[in-house]
Formats: structure tokens, C-alpha cells, sequence
């Protein structure tokens, strides 16, 4: 009996001891990624292009703090009828998934949408091309079923980092995208700030904090600038009042850069200046309302 209990423990032992070695390795490469940051001016140089932004929701779930959060992706739509995803969200079945691990965590139950494809139908078709602010799987799962929507090529544009760097928590997203069947990968080039080829209005930099590779997008639409921030934090209201991640989640959940996603927060506040530029946060459904981004079909729910 005590040689089981021995083997046990050890077992155990490595099992923690493997553990660290990934998060302490990751850790270490997102404290080492810190890329330059766009000025000010750069961004507002950002030309015209856009007309309409819509949101395509996947799934909405009340969290824990009371907030709504939210899962899904930006349709940035042009004049000639074109339009660029930014995140594509979920499917049905990982989102009702996804919802029941954070409901057993004290959210409540999710509602789910469908996937971005479902919810566009022919409309998939006009989507040109996409790009991800990171590649966690809550916004990369939709890719399969928008590529079989499509019937085409779809290219992702991407920074250097986004396509050269990852680590175990990218890498599923990151499987998601080389097993859709339709997406093409595209390195952007530039920068800090990268206008995204063919897609005037819009550009995109290497941000850092959240994962090797994550990416803030920043449009010109009718003259107002929209910066898509991604997951640097889950909530406007930290970004503005400078608060992290709660402690669990950004140091053994997601091993993310404390530092580096305080130095963001700060820089993103002091370019917040409404109405000539806003902020969006991926995850906060309040703030996205708030912006009065329109919810694609959501006079039909």
C-alpha cells in the first residue's frame, strides 16, 4: 500500500513539475514580447475605407461579476458590398460547451446564436478576408463552417508575430485555421502600425500581453477610428480604472504578460477621445453596445 501511495505522489509530482515547466517557458516568452507601439498621429493617418460595422454574436453569457459577456466577431463592410471578419467566433456545440465550463464556475447558462456561417448564410460569401486579434479558439472555432458557407479562398492576414509565435494555449486556434480547408495565410509587413493589403481603411500591430501574437486592428470608418483591442482585458471599465486580470487567470490559466498588458491599458486610455475614437473590447457585450455597433439579425431574436 505504500509503494501504490509512493507512486501515486510521484506521479503527481511530475505531473505539477511538467506543468510548471509549460507555464514558467510561456511565461517567459510573453515577458520577452513587447513590440513597438504606433504613435498617435500614425493612427490617425489611418485613411477612410469601411462604411459599416456589424457584430456577429455567437453566444451571450451573464458572468460571474453580473456582466454580459460575449463571443464572437466584427463585420467591417465596404462600399463595393466586401467585408473583413475580425475573430469569427464559434460553432454551436464548442460555444454551448465553452458556456457550461463557465457556468459551473458561477456564470449563468449561455445562449447561444450559431456560428458566424449560420448567422450570414449567403452573406458568408462577400466576406473577403479575415483576421484574428489572437488565436485562442474562442475566436478562431468558427472558421470551419464559415469556410463551407464560402465555397472560396479566404485569406488571413496576419503580423509576424501572430504567424511565427505561439505556445500550447494558441496552438488548437492555430490547428483550427490550417485545417479549415479554405484559409490562406498572409504576412503583413511594416509597421508598428501594418495597413492590411487591399482593404484601404484598415490597419493592424503587434500588441503583445495577451498572447505571443495578439493583435490590435484599428479601422477609419466615416471618418471615426475604431480600435479592436482584443482580449487585453474582458472589460472597459478595468481599462479605463488600469485593473488586471484576476490573478488566477493571467498567471495559470493563461499564462499572459502582467506588465505589458498594464502598459496597453494605460496607452489605449489615453488615445480613448469619443466621438473621433473608440475602443472595443471582444468580450464585453455592455461596452459593445454602448458603442452602438449594430448586432447582425438581432431584431429576429
Amino acid at each position: 500500500m505504500r509503494r501504490v501511495l509512493i507512486g501515486i505522489a510521484s506521479a503527481l509530482l511530475l505531473a505539477v513539475l511538467v506543468l510548471s515547466g509549460f507555464l514558467l517557458e510561456a511565461h517567459l516568452e510573453m515577458r520577452s514580447i513587447a513590440p513597438a507601439l504606433p504613435s498617435r498621429a500614425a493612427l490617425e493617418g489611418v485613411p477612410e475605407g469601411p462604411v459599416r460595422i456589424r457584430y456577429v454574436n455567437s453566444g451571450t453569457q451573464i458572468q460571474s461579476t453580473g456582466r454580459g459577456g460575449t463571443y464572437g466577431g466584427f463585420l467591417l463592410e465596404w462600399p463595393d458590398g466586401s467585408a473583413f471578419a475580425i475573430d469569427v467566433g464559434m460553432a454551436h456545440e464548442g460555444m454551448q460547451a465553452f458556456g457550461d465550463v463557465l457556468e459551473s464556475i458561477g456564470a449563468q447558462p449561455i445562449e447561444t446564436f450559431g456560428s458566424m456561417a449560420e448567422q450570414l448564410g449567403a452573406d458568408s460569401k462577400r466576406i473577403a478576408a479575415v483576421g484574428f486579434t489572437h488565436l485562442h479558439t474562442d475566436h478562431t472555432e468558427g472558421i470551419a463552417e464559415l469556410c463551407a458557407a464560402h465555397g472560396g479562398t479566404i485569406p488571413v492576414f496576419q503580423t509576424p508575430d501572430q504567424l511565427q509565435r505561439g505556445n500550447y494555449t494558441t496552438d488548437p486556434g492555430r490547428a483550427q485555421l490550417s485545417g479549415s480547408g479554405c484559409t490562406e495565410p498572409r504576412e503583413l509587413s511594416g509597421g508598428p502600425l501594418m495597413p492590411i493589403p487591399s482593404f484601404e481603411g484598415l490597419a493592424a500591430f503587434a500588441a503583445g500581453g495577451h498572447t505571443p501574437g495578439s493583435t490590435v486592428f484599428v479601422a477609419n470608418v466615416a471618418g471615426k477610428h475604431w480600435i479592436f483591442a482584443g482580449d487585453i482585458t474582458n472589460d472597459r471599465e478595468n481599462l479605463f480604472n488600469d485593473v488586471g486580470k484576476p490573478w488566477l487567470y493571467s498567471n495559470v490559466i493563461i499564462p499572459e504578460s502582467t506588465g505589458r498588458l498594464g502598459e496597453l491599458r494605460r496607452w489605449l486610455t489615453e488615445l480613448y477621445a469619443p466621438p473621433a475614437t473608440e475602443i472595443v473590447i471582444s468580450h464585453d457585450l455592455d461596452s459593445i453596445r454602448a458603442t452602438a455597433i449594430e448586432i447582425w439579425g438581432e431584431a429576429l431574436r
